[in-house]
């Protein structure tokens, strides 16, 4: 277990979960922060990048985004299988679960959704992906850490009901 981003506590009761979840938040973290340097840098540019239709520096952004998305939602994945096995067929449905059990707070689950929405546009439509949209999804940054705080406080209080 890494710990990197602040997010091990030393004791935690849930010990199933807790290096896959603290490794997976330590990724998301480091991926947000990358895309979050990397959305600065695709702003600077502009205009056509010698004929090619987009830059390098806005797919390292595209594969940072994803990577931090796919991490969150891996996470939500993890915890929402220790809440409810019922199984659900998409990333929303693992979202929602969280919000019923109160992991995450009601203002949290529209952003979340939308970015299970957007990670399946970074997944399958490279070639379309709007880039005013990638550059746009600047304003969803703060959502991972107010997302990582809140699986913390989550996997602390539940400590046995977590696993």
């Amino acid at each position: 277990m890494r710990c990197e981003s602040g997010y091990c506590p030393a004791t935690s009761s849930t010990a199933m979960l807790e290096g896959r979840v603290y490794d997976k938040l330590d990724s998301m973290m480091e991926m947000a922060n990358r895309a979050a340097l990397l959305i600065d840098a695709a702003r600077r540019e502009s205009g056509p990048h010698a004929g090619i239709a987009i830059s390098d520096t806005e797919l390292a952004l595209e594969r940072a985004l994803y990577r931090a998305i796919q991490d969150l939602l891996d996470v939500a994945a993890m915890i929402a299988a220790s809440i409810d096995p019922t199984p659900w067929t998409t990333y929303r449905g693992a979202i929602e679960i969280l919000g019923a059990a109160e992991v995450l707070p009601p203002s949290a689950l529209p952003g979340l959704r939308e970015m299970a929405g957007f990670r399946n546009i970074l997944a399958h439509e490279y070639g379309d992906v709007d880039r005013d949209r990638v550059l746009g999804f600047e304003a969803h940054m703060s959502d991972f850490e107010a997302f990582a705080r809140s699986v913390v406080t989550y996997l602390d209080r539940s400590g046995s009901q977590a696993r």
